[in-house]
């Protein structure tokens, strides 16, 4: 951590006046440039507890510069302890605009760090990608192990939130192990899109994550609460802090995600997102395995029968909703080279999902 005194300094930048915790103000001033960090006594922390708490920020995030700033209480005893001298230093930072970081404000800095930073690939970039390539996107459903794969058929491999490393090692003929391009919903929530092990990801060289939600945040006229709020804003926030562009990102289209909804009257759910963007590209072979529109629990290291089914029973999705539009678009696409694993082959068959297990 650089601790600053200098009573002729003369600085060019933004002060940040936070009443957020120490380590969420760090987050968001690290990605800002020429912005210097106050210690205030806006939250209930000592300054000797901050002080812990950014040099452990420093270790994960980088090197943050602080500035002491008296107008503030700084205790006596705590400059002791930086073997720095106790004056007042007001006026380094005559001629700086001060912005405060309130809980209904940090929004707009979070949002100009995501959309000012390169973050983003443009998604022609995928569509070329993918253009004649032969495709398997295979789904956490326990209908994967209706038949084995051979990942050497296919250029590419595409996976779902967290079907992905640990989740199928141990059953890889039917699985698979490579993760090519991988559809998550950015929330790192266990029972959700689950933490994405980056590093892991760019070692088994993951070329593409594809978010499968839309960034929309703070839009009361939407009709999914989920984008009431700054909830999805945070989730983009926390995955590009971990990400840092080691790994292509390219966020759903909102417009073709707004479509979507509009045809199911529903939530679209990640497997369903992928599903749907894929069969509107320019593949050569199209195979998609393990997707069974929950009726069937999923493999159960990628989530308990017990989980499977609480969530089912609270979901925001329609499942069968979801089910009706994929056989239209079957159908639209039939011309195309579309090959579904032998339950799926099956379940299109029904004219709604069926309430039990299917027998193949």
């Amino acid at each position: 951590m650089n601790i600053y005194y200098n009573q002729n300094a003369k600085l060019n930048g933004i002060l940040i006046q936070s009443c957020l915790k120490p380590e969420e103000t760090a987050k968001i001033i690290f990605f800002l440039p020429n912005c210097f960090y106050i210690l205030d006594t806006y939250c209930n922390y000592s300054n000797d507890i901050k002080y812990i708490q950014l040099e452990e920020i420093k270790g994960k995030y980088g090197n943050i510069n602080i500035y002491l700033f008296s107008k503030f209480i700084i205790s006596e005893n705590f400059t002791n302890t930086l073997n720095l001298p106790y004056y007042n230093i007001n006026s380094l930072f005559n001629n700086l605009p001060i912005y405060n970081i309130a809980l209904n404000q940090r929004i707009d800095i979070i949002n100009k760090y995501i959309t000012l930073n390169n973050y983003i690939t443009n998604e022609q970039e995928y569509i070329h990608f993918l253009k004649n390539k032969k495709i398997a996107l295979i789904g956490p459903s326990e209908t994967v192990f209706s038949e084995k794969i051979n990942e050497d058929d296919f250029d590419i491999i595409i996976r779902v939130n967290k079907m992905w490393g640990s989740i199928i090692s141990n059953d890889t003929d039917y699985t698979g192990k490579r993760c090519d391009i991988l559809y998550n919903n950015i929330d790192f929530k266990n029972d959700s899109g689950g933490t994405i092990d980056f590093d892991y990801l760019c070692k088994n060289k993951t070329k593409f994550i594809i978010s499968t939600i839309k960034y929309d945040y703070n839009n009361f006229e939407d009709p999914d609460t989920l984008y009431h709020d700054d909830l999805v804003l945070k989730f983009f926030f926390n995955f590009h802090l971990s990400n840092k562009n080691k790994i292509k990102f390219i966020p759903f289209n909102s417009q073709k995600y707004n479509y979507i909804r509009s045809k199911i009257n529903t939530r679209p759910n990640c497997g369903f997102i992928a599903i749907k963007h894929l069969l509107d590209l320019d593949f050569k072979k199209l195979y998609i395995k393990g997707f069974s529109f929950s009726t069937t629990p999923t493999i159960n290291s990628y989530k308990t029968k017990y989980d499977f089914y609480k969530l089912k029973n609270i979901t925001n999705h329609d499942h069968n909703s979801q089910f009706l539009f994929f056989k239209k678009l079957l159908n639209t696409y039939s011309h195309k080279e579309i090959i579904l694993d032998p339950y799926l082959n099956e379940l299109i068959k029904y004219d709604n999902l069926p309430n039990t297990y299917i027998d193949i």
